[in-house]
């Protein structure tokens, strides 16, 4: 990670933890495991919305993922899983 500053840092320290410990066991994997690929690599304006669907509900954020969602980052996420979700 060339070029990243304190407060990125802590960001993206803040949301691998917050991927790790989501309130059900399939998003905690879900989100575990995109963060662990692929958050170090993520533009400023993908960690942008990845914060945001962090912020969803566990249930409303599998209920987008499993209707197909693929807008922006949701396609990267779903991807983790082979884009299979269900």
């Amino acid at each position: 990670m060339e070029n990243v500053n304190t407060y990125d840092m802590r960001r993206l320290k803040k949301l691998a933890l917050q991927s790790r410990f989501r309130g059900t066991k399939e998003m905690t994997l879900l989100f575990g495991k995109f963060a662990e690929e692929r958050l170090a690599r993520l533009t400023p304006e993908q960690l942008d919305e990845f914060e945001r669907i962090l912020n969803m509900g566990d249930i409303e954020a599998f209920d987008a993922l499993s209707k197909g969602e693929k807008d922006g980052i949701w396609g990267d996420i779903s991807g983790c899983l082979g884009g299979k979700v269900t």
